[in-house]
């Protein structure tokens, strides 16, 4: 068999056209292919399904606001984002519309696409409206190839055949902006319900947009009790009211309670049944054409819907427990749970070899109380440790705020979580093992002995030294610098610069002297602080310290910032440091006691004739730091996105938003390197996405040398990668004469080719010679390419 058979490829295809997007989906139930350089992937929660939209072949569902599908036929799974052509991100709406054969999806911002077999399109008016009103759409009513937008402030009508918003009413007194919670047609009229009225208008006025045309009706059950849906099936006008009665009207105005139904909490239909579910039951009574019913026992799932398969099912959007297929008979068939994190919030990230590790928690003035969860992918798999498990284990409530993840050097299925609040915990074999607080071990809980002295020992901070140590801050207390050694004991270290302060944030253990620590105060008394334990633990006598509340720059100027978020130390053994107004660097931390320390602002030439510069993001908060193998810098930033620099800074090299990108936010909450692959995870307040970089770690010696894809097929147009490099590494690209094709030099074990020779154009098909050495001359390899055109 030929050499470049046993290569595999992954090719993506994404047409766009007159402002659609032909879709070539991929099923990821098996994601085992590489990233090529320059691609990203997202990696969502699709934890809590709430909603359901079943098309011909297919039932759509939004798992924590995020959308998947599952083909009847073979049951893959597909799932959609920005980076196959969605418009935004956080779904709050979907819905499947027949006459059309499109899904509607409206997002929380309002913005609109509409997905069909020919592609995505997106309607942007109601999220481009400049207006003071609340754009919230609650509900979707669909009429031919009308959909009824139920908004915060009216009624939206959408023309999905023509891709534009055709109408709008507000139809409360006066002209008011009412929320409008559903929207009916029925025997010629139109109807809005509100939480405390019902509005309606003859359906064939031409003037719906006049709210004098709208009348207010005063015959609705129970006046005194909100509403809560209404729908028409089989002739009749259903409403729910908000204490769980359903009531039904034939003619809009006299209503009849249903007595077989109580409790209900919420009403739903499609072409076939009318549901009602009810959370307080635990069941769904499902009603059929000739109002018979039959019960769902044991079922109270957040939407239902079912499909127009010879043998039809019922699709369940079931929370935590997936989207289900059940039979007529209510008999579970299949679950369908996507693998991804726990949660879309990714407070804190930690790489450990090939393995990342993702905390969700949060941490500020106060306990965000945010669901603990512990997020881990390893060979492309998504693993979790819910923080139920946990609180069982220990016997508490809950547990919550994990914030500060680290993993043991020697083996990454041991590691341990710091929460705001609850205090340590270890994990061995990626189980859960041991609770560390306040009544067992030397952590410290800031009132101790009082009944909330478990709500407050606030961890975090966490990093492993050379000798095993965990080293932790313990905020707020006395003693706040701790390390727990080998033997499991906890040991405090006293410094009066940080005596009880509230929010310290980590620490970074020196790579030119380990004795030395550099620790940060994010905002109370916000600054840097710097000890040296003089390698005697033991003995704190000889221990040196210090407190930065502001420093001297390169220039002589005083620099402090309000807040400092991360630090980490790159290649060249400086330490960089994020704060609110960009990044400084501690280019000599050798020099952290001396009278004449400094640190330095990087300056960025303006490049437009005026010899100026501006300082490197210097009116940006910098959150997450890390350096690639090229000593380059990758920077999370609060509201601009994310940005790459050179190895000094003095260049953007790249910035990507959520605008010019698949990035899912601007607010980049966490970063996560890994070195071996080069793939960064981004941690934004919209979930997880990740890019692969063209740089990763460099080997001290040729291994394993190769180019993917290979074979390179005519439809591949990213670009080519070479890895398993040594730094700096020499490339040349040649074709089988020997005529040389390319040249470039490997960021870190990385480097990567275009496809183009060195006149710019295409190379033609054949085996290509890809001719690696070091740059001292010493070590070479050679491997090949195969490009057919």
């Amino acid at each position: 068999m030929p050499w470049f058979f046993l290569f595999k490829l992954l090719s993506k295809r994404f047409l766009r056209m007159s402002g659609s997007v032909m879709l070539c989906l991929l099923s990821f139930t098996s994601v085992d292919a590489q990233l090529a350089v320059g691609e990203w992937q997202v990696h969502y929660s699709y934890r809590n399904v709430t909603q359901v939209a079943i098309a011909s072949d297919k039932a759509y569902a939004v798992g924590s606001n995020a959308l998947f599908s599952v083909d009847f036929t073979d049951q893959s799974i597909a799932y959609y984002s920005k980076i196959n052509g969605l418009s935004d991100n956080d779904i709050s709406l979907i819905g499947y519309n027949d006459a059309t054969k499109q899904l509607l999806i409206v997002y929380a911002n309002s913005n609109i696409d509409l997905l069909s077999q020919s592609g995505i399109s997106n309607v942007p008016d109601l999220y481009l409206k400049q207006a003071a009103m609340d754009k919230t759409v609650n509900s979707v009513l669909f009429a031919d190839s009308l959909a009824y937008l139920s908004c915060n402030f009216g009624i939206v009508v959408l023309n999905m055949a023509k891709h534009e918003i055709s109408d709008s009413y507000v139809i409360g007194v006066n002209g008011s902006y009412i929320p409008v919670l559903a929207t009916s047609l029925f025997k010629g009229k139109i109807y809005g319900l509100t939480a405390t009225g019902l509005f309606d208008a003859d359906a064939s006025n031409h003037n719906l947009a006049d709210y004098q045309v709208w009348s207010s009706i005063t015959s609705l059950p129970l006046s005194d009790v909100n509403n809560s849906n209404l729908l028409v099936y089989e002739g009749l006008l259903w409403l729910l009211k908000s204490d769980g009665m359903v009531y039904n009207s034939s003619d809009g105005i006299t209503w009849n309670v249903v007595p077989s139904l109580k409790n209900i909490t919420r009403m739903q239909c499609d072409n076939k049944y009318l549901y009602f579910i009810s959370d307080q039951d635990a069941n769904t009574y499902v009603y059929d054409t000739s109002l018979h019913f039959t019960t769902l026992a044991g079922v109270s799932p957040d939407c239902i819907a079912t499909d127009n398969t010879t043998s039809p099912s019922f699709w369940l959007a079931s929370g935590s427990s997936g989207l289900l297929q059940l039979n007529k008979n209510g008999q579970e068939m299949n679950a369908f749970a996507p693998s991804g994190p726990l949660d879309n919030s990714a407070w804190a990230m930690a790489v450990s070899g090939d393995k990342l590790f993702v905390v969700p928690g949060g941490a500020w003035a106060v306990q965000y109380l945010h669901p603990a969860s512990v997020s881990m992918l390893e060979n492309n798999q998504w693993t979790n440790i819910d923080g139920f498990s946990i609180s069982q284990a220990t016997s508490m409530p809950s547990t919550t705020d994990f914030v500060s993840v680290a993993a043991d050097p020697s083996d990454n299925s041991h590691f341990f979580i710091g929460a705001y609040g609850r205090g340590l915990y270890e994990f061995k074999n990626n189980t859960f093992y041991k609770w560390y607080n306040c009544t067992n071990s030397g952590v410290e809980s800031i009132f101790p002995g009082q009944t909330i002295q478990f709500d407050y020992q606030r961890i975090n901070g966490l990093t492993f030294d050379s000798q095993g140590n965990l080293w932790f801050l313990n905020e707020q207390i006395g003693d706040p610098v701790k390390y727990l050694s080998s033997d499991g004991n906890v040991h405090s270290l006293y410094f009066d610069g940080i005596k009880g302060l509230p929010t310290l944030q980590d620490i970074l253990i020196d790579k030119l002297n380990p004795n030395r620590k550099w620790i940060l105060s994010e905002r109370s008394t916000p600054g840097v602080f710097v000890f040296d334990d003089n390698g005697t633990l033991e003995n704190q006598q000889d221990d040196q310290s210090k407190f930065f509340s502001s420093f001297v720059d390169q220039d002589g100027n005083i620099f402090s910032s309000d807040f400092y978020y991360c630090m980490v130390q790159d290649m060249n053994d400086q330490i960089w440091v994020g704060t609110a107004k960009g990044p400084i660097i501690i280019q000599n931390p050798d020099n952290a006691f001396s009278s004449d320390f400094t640190i330095t602002r990087i300056k960025v030439p303006r490049n437009d004739g005026t010899n100026l510069a501006d300082y490197l993001l210097g009116t940006e908060s910098v959150n997450a730091i890390v350096v690639d193998g090229a000593n380059r810098k990758w920077l999370g930033s609060q509201s601009s996105g994310l940005y790459l620099v050179s190895a000094d800074g003095t260049k953007i090299l790249k910035h990507f938003t959520a605008e010019n990108s698949p990035l899912l936010s601007n607010d980049i909450l966490s970063l996560g390197l890994n070195n071996q692959t080069g793939e960064l995870f981004i941690g934004t307040d919209a979930g997880i996405i990740s890019f692969m970089t063209d740089a990763n770690q460099a080997l001290d010696t040729f291994s394993g040398v190769h180019a993917y894809p290979n074979p390179v097929r005519p439809d591949y147009h990213g670009v080519i990668t070479i890895t398993g490099l040594v730094a700096d590494t020499q490339v040349k690209i040649t074709d089988v004469s020997g005529n040389v094709i390319y040249v470039t030099t490997s960021n870190g074990g990385v480097a990567t080719w275009s496809g183009n020779g060195i006149n710019g154009a295409r190379v033609h098909s054949g085996v290509y010679l890809i001719l690696c050495s070091s740059p001292d001359g010493i070590q070479h390899s050679v491997t090949k390419l195969l490009i057919v055109d």
